[in-house]
């Protein structure tokens, strides 16, 4: 069977873009490439490859959520 692919469009924080960009050019990775890499991530181990936790100090997490997002994430 032919390898088929699908497109999928994915928003992130401009912000964000522009710190990671230059971290996956560094690493010879397209945004693209890490993406599929954390899909297959996911279905080999049948869980997300990566631990989630939330910071215990609220300045820790202001560094990666405004107030308004923890806010809505705590409703």
């Amino acid at each position: 069977m032919a390898n088929l692919t699908t497109a999928i469009s994915v928003q992130i924080d401009s912000e964000d873009k522009e710190k990671i960009t230059p971290i996956l050019q560094k690493l010879g990775i397209s945004m693209s490439g890490l993406i599929n890499m954390t899909i297959k991530q996911v279905i080999m181990r049948e869980a997300v490859p990566f631990a989630l936790e939330i910071p215990k100090k609220e300045d820790d997490l202001l560094k990666y959520f405004t107030k308004e997002e923890l806010e809505e994430l705590l409703d």
